[in-house]
């Protein structure tokens, strides 16, 4: 895992991530831009994640985020108080913040 997320960061594939998500949040608060970045990171590795995982469905990939600490922490949904933001439909939500165009421009 070390090594793939080296890989997100090297690429620079993470802050093309971020860019995307904060596009047409110019005024929005500096909470609601970092919430956003943040799920703009957390998208694009639990999309990673999934597609390494041979494409499971998210219910499926939300319990495999519940019982894996490594997993969890990959994806950034693991927090001081525990796992958080796993549901099958908080990852749907998630895997349709970037669209087909932008996809494509990674």
């Amino acid at each position: 895992m070390q090594s793939i997320e080296r890989s997100l960061v090297d690429s620079e594939l993470e802050s093309q991530a971020i860019e995307m998500a904060l596009e047409g949040w110019d005024q929005a608060s500096a909470r609601q831009r970092q919430s956003r970045a943040q799920c703009g990171v957390r998208a694009l590795r639990t999309e990673v994640l999934s597609f390494l995982l041979g494409g499971i469905s998210f219910r499926e990939l939300s319990r495999q985020l519940g019982r894996s600490d490594l997993l969890a922490d990959f994806c950034r949904v693991r927090e001081l108080d525990g796992i958080r933001r796993i549901s099958k439909s908080s990852l749907e939500r998630c895997s349709k913040l970037f669209g087909e165009e932008q996809v494509r421009g990674l």
